[in-house]
């Protein structure tokens, strides 16, 4: 990997900072100055992703569907092959350090919520059956042995997903192909935004150049807020948002970041072009 997130805190030096960037290119990396919060920039942003493919699955889609949705936009590998890569016992750890799992939770806390917003624990789920991904040779792709890198299909987690959306009383529906990747992309990019107003990062460049060269965004696209300005416009972005955020109230990665709502309107006051 080429990124290399680089993490200021509250009081490091000018001094410390330019010799951490320019350790980083010695090591003929692409250092990135962010600041610190939980998951930085990359994560912080993935995660909302993360989960919004796990509401997917909950209301009626399956693993394949979304990762081949997410591939043809031009992601090398879907969210659940990465998950299946990153690995079930790694993901269960870092929820248990993010308070969202674990014997410290509420158990008369609905498993549909944590923290009074909506989560899915299908991942717990897998977890529990030992459905860790490629090292165990299955997760929610079955691999032909522990290690392997080519995915087939899981029948079993098929069943599994749709016990689950049953046992919570979740409605499946067939979803289009439009509203999983708007979904799946207009979360992160919303985070990005959000990223912005805490100044964890400060440069739009600086969220494109993690994502391109960290986390497979299709360089064609040149990264998530390029893509949002020059290829949807933040007009629509910031409508399409605005439409989840009112079907999906509880989820709290749909609410509009300020930012983009600013931003967004400036741009929809500007006079049109006749060229």
């Amino acid at each position: 990997m080429k990124l290399l997130e680089t993490v200021r805190g509250k009081h490091t030096s000018p001094e410390t900072i330019a010799t951490a960037m320019t350790f980083g290119k010695a090591l003929k990396k692409i250092p990135v100055l962010v600041g610190n919060c939980p998951a930085f920039v990359a994560n912080r942003m993935l995660n909302c992703r993360s989960n919004e493919s796990l509401f997917l699955l909950e209301e009626g889609c399956l693993p394949e569907e979304i990762d081949n949705v997410l591939e043809d936009f031009g992601f090398i590998y879907g969210p659940f092959k990465v998950f299946d890569m990153i690995g079930g016992d790694t993901s269960r750890r870092i929820r248990e350090e993010m308070g969202l799992v674990g014997k410290n939770v509420s158990k008369t806390v609905p498993v549909r919520y944590r923290n009074g917003h909506r989560f899915s624990a299908i991942t717990d789920v897998l977890f529990e059956r030992g459905l860790l991904g490629q090292k165990t040779g299955q997760g929610f792709y079955k691999y032909e042995k522990p290690g392997a890198y080519e995915t087939m299909i899981n029948p079993e987690i098929e069943t599994l997903i749709k016990e689950y959306s049953r046992e919570h009383g979740i409605e499946r529906r067939r979803i289009p192909y439009q509203e999983i990747l708007e979904r799946c992309v207009y979360s992160l990019i919303n985070e990005g935004f959000r990223v912005l107003e805490d100044g964890i990062a400060t440069r739009m460049e600086d969220i494109d150049t993690i994502w391109i060269y960290g986390y497979g965004w299709p360089r064609h696209l040149g990264g998530p807020m390029y893509y949002a300005r020059k290829m949807v416009g933040l007009p629509r972005l910031y409508e399409r948002i605005c439409y989840y955020q009112s079907k999906h109230p509880d989820i709290m990665h749909w609410q509009p970041s300020d930012l983009l709502r600013k931003m967004a309107a400036e741009e929809a006051s500007k006079p049109s072009s006749n060229l």
